[in-house]
């Protein structure tokens, strides 16, 4: 990490007129896919920012990820429940089929495991997986139990709604698509084994930082990663229950307000990055705790910043611009030379 610093390489503009909600590169680190309160999917160059496709759902696009199987394939989740998986993107025309489970809720986070072809799906105050028997086309729905209160719940925090108590903010097929880890506003991180439905592990937040507002898997599964709402994030190492965490990395400016912000790993767990709601973008190292990069987002919140896990890049989305909502695309620069190369 010593060597290595990122630069910024593009701003995208003309894409957005509202908050962005999510931002994914797509497996190979050649595109970038955004979707937001606009109703916009649009699909960027991520190389030369140049924008390739937009297509306009039928209500807010809250979530979007590249299917790990299928080559440029997107799963994308809306607010009014809607599903979609995309293909085949052309001027005039993309393959788009409805991915249907049987209910409808506003869709807050998917996974999508490759090793058994299965969707997982965060609507509503539930979780449901299903499996994609052949190309694009899903059956059979297991909807995962409703997890018991945490003690901070019980002993009297303030919850504002039944869905906040259960609202899913991200999911994690683990253990080869046997096991998933889901991640709730108020309920800490629950492992199910996805056979028995049972509850394998759980980790507790800590009373002084209840929530959590996002969450990702470590590389080779074995940490998990989460935004705490309160001062930066928090790392739990995985495998028992009750875990305290392990690591704090610190934002050096309090959040302004508790809008939940995206967090990744850089550089094959060497690093962790968040966007925050004070216009910056935080790098830390992961062993040391210390801050290795601070970037600049124009002093603009930026709640969505995603990692490309073959190429050294990293996007960032505004929000609350409007008109002026913007992408910045940074790229590692090594010895000098901004480069963008597969591990």
């Amino acid at each position: 990490m010593s060597s290595t610093a990122y630069v910024h390489q593009h701003t995208l503009t003309e894409g957005h007129s509202a908050t962005i909600n999510s931002v994914a590169f797509s497996p190979d680190g050649n595109y970038l896919a955004s979707g937001g309160n606009d109703h916009h999917l649009i699909i960027w160059n991520t190389s030369d920012g140049v924008q390739l496709y937009r297509a306009v759902m039928d209500s807010k696009v809250d979530c979007i990820i590249w299917h790990p199987v299928h080559p440029e394939t997107l799963i994308v989740g809306c607010e009014s429940g809607a599903l979609y998986q995309i293909r085949g993107f052309s001027l005039t025309n993309c393959d788009k089929t409805d991915i249907n489970v049987g209910v409808r809720g506003a869709i807050y986070c998917l996974d999508y495991s490759a090793q058994n072809r299965c969707l997982a799906i965060g609507m509503g105050r539930e979780v449901h997986v299903t499996h994609e028997k052949i190309d694009s086309q899903y059956s059979g729905d297991v909807k995962m139990p409703a997890p018991s209160n945490p003690a901070s719940v019980d002993n009297g925090s303030a919850v504002h709604s039944a869905d906040c108590q259960l609202h899913a903010v991200a999911l994690q097929f683990y253990q080869s698509g046997k096991k998933l880890i889901v991640s709730y506003v108020w309920h800490g991180i629950i492992c199910w084994d996805l056979e028995t439905k049972s509850q394998t592990w759980r980790i507790s937040p800590p009373s002084s930082h209840p929530n959590i507002g996002h969450s990702v898997l470590g590389p080779e599964d074995a940490s998990v990663l989460t935004y705490n709402l309160v001062d930066g994030l928090h790392l739990y190492i995985l495998g028992a229950d009750q875990q305290k965490p392990c690591r704090l990395y610190k934002l050096d400016v309090l959040p302004r307000s508790k809008h939940a912000v995206q967090v990744a790993f850089l550089h094959q767990g060497r690093a962790v990055v968040c966007g925050t709601t004070t216009g910056r973008v935080c790098i830390w190292e992961t062993v040391t705790g210390e801050f290795f990069q601070i970037l600049s987002h124009d002093g603009t919140s930026c709640f969505k910043a995603a990692s490309s896990t073959r190429a050294y890049y990293i996007a960032t989305a505004s929000a609350g611009k409007n008109q002026e909502t913007y992408i910045k695309i940074w790229c590692a620069k090594v010895f000098g030379q901004s480069v963008s190369f597969t591990y």
